[in-house]
């Protein structure tokens, strides 16, 4: 995928649950750097008397038990700091295993944030499959290694429970 098909299929996402709220944004690791002009710019611009906004960086990790970059963490955040009038803001990163599959991983390497070792660009998505992600304490949790498919899977069902909650149909995401 190149980098300008990628920055738009990656464009901040506001999701709200019936437990939570959450806005994810997903922020690929690039030394390049782009102007986004989209409408999630006005969310993050000050505005007199607005909300405090809340942003996890890497979607958690330092709670025992939620470790950075997974569903588990996103949705705890969601549902624990997350309101429906300012939503939580989640920062998270996508890599690329050997073959090619897109996960959430911030570091090159597997070897701080789960029971496996190794650059994660050595192994294929296989080979993560017996890895458990740590917390930032290094506690061992039963959770996965997501991959971008899984988290965008997550937040369009996030996305639809909102809009039946709110009465309305998915296919009218202009109104939110």
């Amino acid at each position: 995928m190149k980098n300008s098909s990628l920055r738009k299929a990656l464009k901040p996402l506001y999701v709200s649950g019936i437990s939570g709220t959450v806005a994810l944004m997903l922020i690929m690791c690039s030394p390049k750097t782009y102007t986004n002009t989209s409408k999630g710019h006005d969310f993050f611009n000050y505005k007199p008397n607005q909300d405090v906004k809340i942003q996890v960086h890497r979607g958690g990790g330092d709670l025992m038990g939620y470790p950075e970059n997974c569903i588990e963490s996103f949705a705890y955040m969601a549902k624990t700091i997350g309101r429906p009038n300012c939503p939580v803001v989640i920062e998270c990163d996508i890599d690329l295993t050997k073959d090619s599959v897109m996960v959430m991983m911030h570091d090159a390497t597997l070897d701080r944030t789960t029971t496996g070792t190794g650059k994660l660009n050595d192994k294929t998505y296989t080979d993560l499959g017996s890895c458990r992600l740590e917390d930032n304490l290094g506690n061992v949790t039963p959770y996965k290694i997501p991959t971008l498919e899984e988290i965008l899977r997550w937040v369009k069902i996030k996305s639809s429970m909102r809009w039946m909650s709110n009465g309305m149909s998915p296919l009218r995401r202009s109104s939110i």
